[in-house]
C-alpha cells in the first residue's frame, strides 16, 4: 500500500522562495534603470539594455516585471517616494514635537532682518519648510542616482507629468509641506505661488544634481615613486617642491579663484542646503508684480 507524500509545505516554500527572486529581481531592474537613465537620458536606454546590465539572462526581464518605460519610470519614481516620504515625516514630527504644531525648527534668519512680526514669522514658516522639502533629497546624494534621474525626468514633460500624477499617493507629505508653505504666504496669488513653486523645486532638483555630478565616481589611484612611460621604461615622478606652478592667467588652473565655474570650494552638501533654502525662500517671499486678471462675465447682447 502507498503512502501519499505530503507536498504542502514544499509548494508554499517554493511560492515563497519564487516570490521573493521575484522582488530582488524587480528591485534589481529599479536600481539599475535608475542608474542608467541618470547616466545617459530616458530616451537613449532600453528595456532590454536595462535587463542585461542588471545581471538578467532574460533580456525581456524588465518588460515582464513593468511592461513598458513608462511604468518603469513610476516603478523608480514611487520606490523613491516611499523613502522621502518617510523621511520627510519624520522632520515634520520633529518639527512639531520640538516647537509645537504651529511653529517650525530653523536656523537664524539672515542678520539684519527687519519686518513686522507676520512677515518674520511666515519668513521662519517658509524656511523650515523647505528644508522638511529639500534635505531629504540631499541626503540621497552619493548614495544612489536617484538626484540625476529627477533631472533627466523633468527635462521630459510629458513623462514628468505622468510620472508625478502617478505617484500622488506616495508622497503625502510632500503636499503637506507644500501646503503648509502656501498657508504662509496668503497674499500671494495661487497662479504666482504654482510657477514660483515649480521653479523653485527645479532649481533644487538641479542644483543637487549639478553637485551630484561632481562628486569622484571612485577613490583616486594611489601615487607611486615611478610611472611608466608610453615606451615601456620607468618615468620619474614630479618633485612637488620644484613643479611647475600654474600662472595666474592660467585657464586650466584648477584652483583659479576667479573661475565662475569652479565650485570645488563648494563640497559640503549643509552649505548646499543651506544657499538652497535662501534662494528657495527668497524666490516664493519676494512680493509680486504680476497682474492677475479677474474673471469678467461675459454680457449678453
Amino acid at each position: 500500500m502507498s503512502v501519499p507524500i505530503a507536498t504542502g509545505n514544499r509548494d508554499t516554500k517554493g511560492r515563497r522562495g519564487g516570490y521573493e527572486r521575484g522582488r530582488i529581481t524587480r528591485d534589481t531592474l529599479i536600481a539599475t534603470a535608475e542608474r542608467l537613465f541618470a547616466e545617459r537620458g530616458i530616451d537613449a536606454v532600453s528595456l532590454r539594455e536595462i535587463a542585461a546590465a542588471a545581471g538578467s539572462h532574460n533580456t525581456g526581464a524588465a518588460q515582464y516585471h513593468f511592461g513598458n518605460k513608462d511604468r518603469l519610470l513610476e516603478a523608480i519614481f514611487g520606490h523613491r517616494a516611499t523613502m522621502l516620504n518617510a523621511r520627510r515625516a519624520e522632520l515634520l514630527a520633529q518639527a512639531a514635537a520640538t516647537h509645537g504644531a504651529a511653529a517650525w525648527p530653523v536656523g537664524a534668519l539672515p542678520e539684519g532682518r527687519v519686518g513686522s512680526a507676520a512677515e518674520i514669522a511666515a519668513e521662519v514658516t517658509v524656511r523650515a519648510t523647505i528644508e522638511v522639502i529639500v534635505r531629504p533629497l540631499a541626503e540621497l546624494v552619493g548614495h544612489c542616482h536617484y538626484i540625476s534621474f529627477l533631472a533627466r525626468l523633468q527635462a521630459d514633460h510629458v513623462r514628468d507629468q505622468y510620472v508625478r500624477r502617478a505617484g500622488t499617493g506616495t508622497d503625502s507629505t510632500f503636499r503637506q509641506a507644500r501646503s503648509i508653505l502656501r498657508q504662509a504666504l496668503p497674499a500671494l496669488p495661487e497662479p504666482v505661488f504654482r510657477r514660483r513653486f515649480h521653479l523653485a523645486m527645479r532649481m533644487a532638483i538641479a542644483a543637487l544634481a549639478d553637485y551630484e555630478c561632481s562628486l569622484p565616481a571612485e577613490p583616486e589611484p594611489a601615487v607611486t615613486s615611478q610611472v611608466v612611460s608610453p615606451a615601456g621604461g620607468p618615468m620619474p615622478v614630479p618633485d612637488p617642491d620644484t613643479a611647475a606652478v600654474p600662472s595666474a592667467d592660467d585657464p586650466d588652473d584648477p584652483d583659479d579663484p576667479d573661475d565662475p565655474d569652479d565650485l570645488d570650494d563648494l563640497d559640503d552638501p549643509d552649505d548646499l542646503v543651506t544657499d538652497l533654502i535662501e534662494a528657495m525662500s527668497g524666490m516664493l517671499t519676494a512680493p509680486s508684480s504680476r497682474k492677475i486678471p479677474t474673471t469678467v462675465g461675459r454680457s449678453c447682447k
